[in-house]
């Protein structure tokens, strides 16, 4: 009967080095995941908070991932200068728009793990057996990118509607900043939370739609 021993290489010090790095890695990914957290949770407490001011229904959809872009929309309809104006139904085109995004964001995971398995799986062929990489392995791809490009689409297309509500939302609630504050969202995304969060115990500044009220409307 034949044993086999393999012998490892590492070192004491190539081991602490190695522990090390996965420490950090394991340290730093549980960093941004509290990060991406707590920041969630200050936006929904500021949708929500803001809402509620504005009487918006169902504010508690706020906290609901994909949901929280209805609650935004309906936000930024909710007041504007203008109390006669009909604003485009926010609501609606950011839920739907997000709702694509994440199916787009699926279909391209999912094209992905395709194309990474065959891939792997020819090379594999190829090299053990002395043959030519098939034809299959690159057309794998091809679903993956055109999911890619789609998904740029989406995203960009939901972004461009959210930043406009989300102008609406800071011009109703801190006029004065709201270029400020709508700019450096873009920039930064991380300060979009921060920003909704500040603002969320002012009072609109803007009259309701369809309601004229000399005292909250600006000329």
């Amino acid at each position: 009967m034949l044993n086999f021993h393999f012998k490892s290489d590492l070192s004491a010090i190539d081991r602490e080095t190695l522990f090390g790095i996965i420490f950090a890695v394991v340290l730093y990914t549980a960093i941004m995941a509290a990060i991406c957290l707590a920041l969630y949770i200050l936006r929904a407490i500021g949708i929500y908070k803001m809402s509620k001011t504005a009487g918006v229904e169902y504010p508690w959809l706020s906290f609901i991932p994909v949901a929280n872009s209805f609650t935004l929309g309906r936000l930024a309809e909710k007041y504007h200068k203008n109390p006669i104006e009909k604003p485009a139904k926010y609501s609606v085109i950011l839920l739907i728009l997000h709702i694509v995004e994440k199916i787009i964001e699926i279909l391209f995971a999912v094209f992905l793990c395709i194309a990474a398995v065959t891939s792997v799986r020819e090379i594999m062929g190829a090299a053990l057996y002395d043959e030519p990489i098939k034809l299959s392995a690159a057309l794998s791809f091809i679903p993956l990118i055109l999911s890619s490009f789609l998904l740029m689409l989406s995203a960009l297309a939901f972004a461009i509607v959210k930043y406009i509500a989300l102008w609406r939302v800071y011009a109703s609630f801190d006029d004065k900043n709201a270029v400020l504050f709508t700019v450096l969202s873009v920039l930064f995304n991380f300060l979009e939370p921060v920003f909704l969060f500040v603002i969320r115990n002012n009072q609109p500044n803007f009259a309701p739609l369809g309601i004229y009220n000399p005292d909250n409307y600006e000329q």
